[in-house]
């Protein structure tokens, strides 16, 4: 049960910068790494098979990455808000106005941002992406 406290909350924002910094630097292998649990849990809950959803998560990368001047907006941890939800299994991380921590800046193309909700877990002492 995750309980929220200075040590803990630091734990979770450099787990944080890890997840930006992969896709800040558009590292295609590190974030579908730091994503992987999130696909496999999708994968099961809309009954898909893994390599698809998988494939499916490449292209969506691939997409972004690959987007002219793609790039992160930068975090502001101060605002950051954190909830805990199924039974403290579960933290959920944004700003205190209900928005995404991770979200894109818009490209050079004038591209539409993408944001990624962020909860996370702490599965066998390690932070994971859950959804």
């Amino acid at each position: 049960m995750v309980v929220l406290n200075p040590a803990v909350i630091a734990e979770i924002n450099e787990f944080i910068k890890r997840i930006f910094n992969a896709l800040n630097s558009a590292n295609l292998d590190q974030t579908k790494a730091l994503f992987r649990l999130k696909a496999t849990e999708q994968a099961t809950a809309y009954g898909i098979p893994l390599s698809q959803r998988l494939e499916d998560q490449d292209s969506f990368f691939r997409e972004w990455f690959n987007g002219s001047g793609w790039k992160m907006e930068p975090i502001d941890y101060e605002r950051l808000d954190y909830g805990i939800y199924a039974g403290g299994q579960v933290v959920q991380v944004r700003y205190g106005d209900g928005s995404d921590v991770l979200r894109s800046a818009p490209d050079n193309d004038e591209n539409d941002k993408v944001s990624f909700p962020l909860l996370i877990s702490k599965i066998d002492g390690q932070w994971t992406v859950v959804r």
